[in-house]
């Protein structure tokens, strides 16, 4: 199996670990380990000699480039049910910011979010999204959540939701554009598929 078809494999026994995890924290970090492993994926696909050793953030981002504006429409109505609640419980705690709260021309993620909601602009609402849903991951990796918290179990549940439907549309942008059959992980396709 070549190095793209293990990596994509391994894609999909990660969302299918998350699909069958209860907890809310495993679920995410699960969803969030397979959505990593595409992102660096994509990246060494279009430079075999990237550099995956820093601009981990900018990676999460950069997959946006396999869709135009039709598709970011496309996968703006797939989730705008779940967006519609999710937009209304961020911040849960405090606001994130785009890079960085030290930054100087940082963005209030959660303020841009609804602000392209608002406007319909469905490019903007799916950059913002994955930008929130890397911080919801930071977050968790450094310790910042509150496991005993409802807000906080709902926030990882509906980021999980929001974050595999991202990752499943984008695996098949990137499957079309590279030309890659459907047959290396046929029960994860299966699964996600039947996902509402």
């Amino acid at each position: 199996m070549s190095e793209r078809g293990m990596l994509l494999r391994k894609i999909e026994e990660w969302r299918l670990k998350a699909h069958r995890e209860s907890d809310p924290f495993d679920k995410y970090i699960s969803l969030f380990i397979a959505y990593n492993i595409f992102y660096n994926l994509y990246k060494k696909t279009r430079n075999p000699l990237a550099d995956l050793s820093h601009g981990d953030r900018d990676r999460a981002i950069e997959v946006l480039s396999l869709i135009n504006e039709r598709d970011a429409y496309q996968l703006f109505y797939s989730i705008q049910s779940d967006l519609e609640e999710y937009i209304s419980i961020i911040p849960i705690f405090r606001e994130e910011y785009w890079p960085s709260n030290r930054a100087r021309n940082k963005v209030a993620i959660s303020e841009a979010l609804k602000e392209a909601y608002k406007e319909g602009n469905a490019r903007k609402i799916v950059e913002m999204l994955l930008k929130w849903l890397y911080k919801v991951r930071c977050n968790l990796v450094h310790g910042e959540k509150e496991y005993n918290s409802e807000a906080q179990n709902r926030l990882l549940s509906k980021s999980s939701i929001l974050l595999d439907k991202i990752l499943q549309y984008l695996l098949e942008k990137y499957r079309q554009l590279y030309q890659i059959g459907e047959g290396i992980e046929p029960e994860i396709w299966r699964v996600g598929q039947n996902r509402k």
